[in-house]
């Protein structure tokens, strides 16, 4: 299950190390790095919503419901607290991947001119891995 965010995955990746080190217990990284992934990417334009169940769901079920919903609430809350204490988001403010436009196949308009159409390239924290490097 892919699970999208306009979060850096090198942000994800720089978040969760100090969070490693206080929650080192090989049972507690998944639901560490979920609760981690659903906090981050609740932030938009500098402000944070509020996570909403659905989303959790999703979370839940791309780590093959190895924990519950009410595990992860509760997990968000300890992460929540930890960042608060180190002024995470004082610190390093929630960074967004980068959107930058990109060229596509041109496109023919009149007199056999072309013209390039412009997409979005949107990168996302993608799939919800298991975290071998700390297990």
């Amino acid at each position: 299950m892919k699970m999208g965010s306009t979060v850096s995955q090198n942000y994800l990746a720089k978040i969760l190390e100090p969070l490693l080190w206080l929650h080192s217990r090989i049972e507690s990284v998944q639901v560490l790095v979920a609760a981690t992934f659903l906090i981050v990417s609740s932030w938009k334009d500098g402000a944070r919503r509020k996570i909403t169940a659905p989303e959790k769901k999703r979370v839940v079920e791309a780590f093959d419901e190895q924990f519950t919903a009410k595990e992860i609430t509760e997990w968000i809350r300890v992460v929540e607290g930890d960042l608060e204490d180190l002024n995470w988001f004082e610190k390093f403010p929630v960074a967004s991947a980068s959107v930058e436009p990109r060229k596509r196949k041109a496109e023919e308009v009149g007199n056999g001119a072309k013209v390039a159409r412009l997409g979005k390239n949107i990168s996302g924290v993608g799939n919800m891995v298991f975290l071998n490097e700390y297990c």
